[in-house]
């Protein structure tokens, strides 16, 4: 399978609105906002979670000050050196897992 095969599925389906992959585009647009910072929080967790489980409590300390202090090439470094995606990546990844298990339930 070449890459493109792979990738247009993944795109697409990151591209595709949840709301209506779940049926639910009719939605108010308050239901939409507080659906969507729901969804917003359970991916923000699932970063968190994933750099508790691979990071020891001082390299968390140490990406915590750097992101505080917008210090990318530090936030960048600290990942590397434990094989971690960008922290972009990780939100993608972790919008695509939830994209999925979400249609798939």
């Amino acid at each position: 399978m070449t890459d493109q095969a792979v990738q247009t599925p993944i795109q697409d389906l990151l591209n595709a609105d949840i709301f209506e992959l779940l049926g639910m585009a009719g939605i108010s647009s308050k239901q939409r906002q507080d659906i969507s910072t729901d969804m917003i929080a359970t991916i923000q967790n699932r970063i968190i979670a994933r750099l508790q489980d691979a990071l020891s409590v001082n390299d968390q300390d140490a990406l915590m000050a750097a992101l505080g202090n917008r210090r990318n090439e530090e936030v960048c470094a600290i990942l590397s050196v434990h094989s971690l995606p960008s922290l972009e990546t990780m939100a993608i990844e972790e919008v695509l897992i939830y994209k999925h298990q979400s249609i798939n339930e």
